[in-house]
């Protein structure tokens, strides 16, 4: 995922944001995998999304059945008032090797 926040959105609430992200790993048993970071690029590409919070799961049904969790779902909460846009990737792992 990838967040773009409100201007209204504090650094206190980021913060509280993000350590709600690095909390889901603890709520919920499917989480493989958590990451999250700042973007740091130096090339203006980024159309002004700031934040990048990634999880990964082994596989999609995994990943289906961690959407409706009460975890999840009061992330989103949290996040719904300070969020001016959102970008959603899934993706399937390839290796071409």
């Amino acid at each position: 995922m990838r967040l773009r926040f409100k201007q209204v959105a504090s650094p206190s609430d980021i913060s509280a944001i993000e350590r709600s992200f690095c909390d889901l790993r603890q709520c919920i048993g499917s989480v493989r995998g958590l990451e999250w970071g700042i973007d740091v690029s130096p090339n203006a590409l980024s159309n002004r999304f700031t934040h990048y919070f990634m999880l990964n799961f082994d596989g999609e049904d995994v990943r289906g059945a961690y959407q409706p969790l009460p975890a999840h779902l009061a992330f989103l909460e949290r996040l719904k008032p300070f969020s001016e846009d959102i970008l959603l990737v899934d993706y399937k792992v390839r290796n071409d090797d």
